[in-house]
């Protein structure tokens, strides 16, 4: 059997979902039959962190403009060099170049479009996606929500986008250790209510309104905490934000983390508070831990709840009305029990990182990556 040369292009510099998405994909996939390139701009710490055990090829390319007619030569002759049989690009930047590069050297072409802030709501990137959407062999889309929106505002043909949910490790993210012992941890009184999320602290990520939001609920419950997983440029806002608020005492930043399960595990309620998401992976995790969910009605996250059944939905930006419903969750013990079951679940059934891998080869191979001989340099 021939093993089939594969290009993954991403452009990161942080732990985001577009990024987790890429390295359970090189860790599903079936190294007997496909050789990984994974082709990365940018620092990408995280991610070839979290893949230096696996059998994957690193690339280096380093973008020195917008536009930059280096930075493709670098891409396509790459492809050409190694002899890449189908290319697999996330995030504009790389599936703008990725697109361009899979036309000059006559390789198919998937792209993914993992968020519709970032790709779909600039005016650039709309006229950009609209050209590359039919350059491109298929678009992925992670949530019904963003392909409609490339179906209808973008303009692409439905026949060339397809709908693949992302998937996680139900396996890693599974009751991991009991939830006194996890908060104790966290330096957390073993008794104590904890709200929690994870995630970059970016403005869309809507962090000040859960810490709005439990600030009210300190009110009603004095032994409640709140935990929040991860890093980035909003963290100094988001500290000033607790201490005017007067909570500050109450919240814990655990910074960036190696230990998210554990963490999920002391989390009573996990809130995700986004005003924009793709398919949240930080979601479907929470909810594989079995841990009862608030989220905002935005993107896909209606796509995995069924409000009432195995979480709770509210409309994004109102931190009054985020507050009654994570009260309704923390003063009923049974009815976090009943959501959380149902929560594990769904994603066991639909959100299984094995069913977007296959998926993903079931879509290789229907673009020729399974076919001998198709990418010859």
């Amino acid at each position: 059997m021939k093993r089939h040369t594969l290009l993954y292009l991403i452009e990161s510099d942080e732990a985001g979902g577009a990024e987790s998405v890429v390295a359970n994909l090189v860790k599903s996939l079936d190294s007997r039959r496909y050789r990984i390139l994974l082709g990365v701009s940018l620092d990408a710490q995280w991610l070839l962190n979290t893949l230096r055990h696996q059998l994957v090829e690193v690339r280096h390319f380093h973008r020195r403009r917008v536009y930059d007619v280096r930075f493709l030569t670098d891409i396509c002759s790459t492809i050409r060099r190694d002899g890449v049989d189908l290319i697999h690009s996330h995030m504009f930047t790389m599936n703008f170049y990725g697109t361009l590069a899979g036309a000059v050297t006559r390789r198919p072409v998937i792209i993914t479009v993992h968020d519709r802030i970032y790709d779909l709501q600039k005016l650039k990137r709309i006229w950009a996606y609209r050209i590359i959407g039919r350059l491109a062999s298929r678009t992925v889309a992670v949530s019904d929500d963003i392909l409609n929106l490339l179906s209808t505002h973008i303009r692409l043909p439905r026949r060339k986008v397809e709908l693949i949910y992302n998937g996680i490790d139900t396996t890693r993210f599974r009751a991991a250790m009991d939830p006194r012992a996890a908060k104790q941890r966290l330096g957390i009184p073993a008794e104590a209510l904890v709200i929690g999320t994870v995630g970059l602290f970016h403005a869309v990520k809507g962090h000040a309104y859960l810490l709005k939001a439990t600030s009210h609920l300190l009110s009603r419950f004095s032994d409640c905490y709140l935990v929040l997983v991860g890093d980035g440029p909003m963290r100094a806002e988001l500290k000033r934000l607790g201490e005017s608020l007067g909570i500050s005492k109450r919240v814990i930043f655990t910074g960036m983390s190696d230990e998210v399960p554990m963490a999920l595990s002391a989390m009573d309620v996990y809130a995700v508070v986004s005003t924009s998401e793709g398919l949240s992976m930080a979601l479907l995790e929470a909810m594989a831990m079995g841990r009862p969910v608030v989220a905002t009605n935005v993107g896909g996250n209606g796509e995995i709840i069924v409000d009432g059944e195995n979480g709770l939905l509210v409309p994004p930006g109102d931190s009054n009305l985020l507050a009654e419903k994570l009260q309704s969750l923390l003063q009923d013990r049974e009815l976090r029990q009943s959501i959380g079951e149902n929560a594990r679940r769904i994603v066991l059934e639909r959100f299984s990182v094995e069913r977007m891998a296959q998926s993903h080869e079931e879509l290789y191979a229907l673009l020729g990556a399974n076919h001998a001989g198709c990418g010859s340099p």
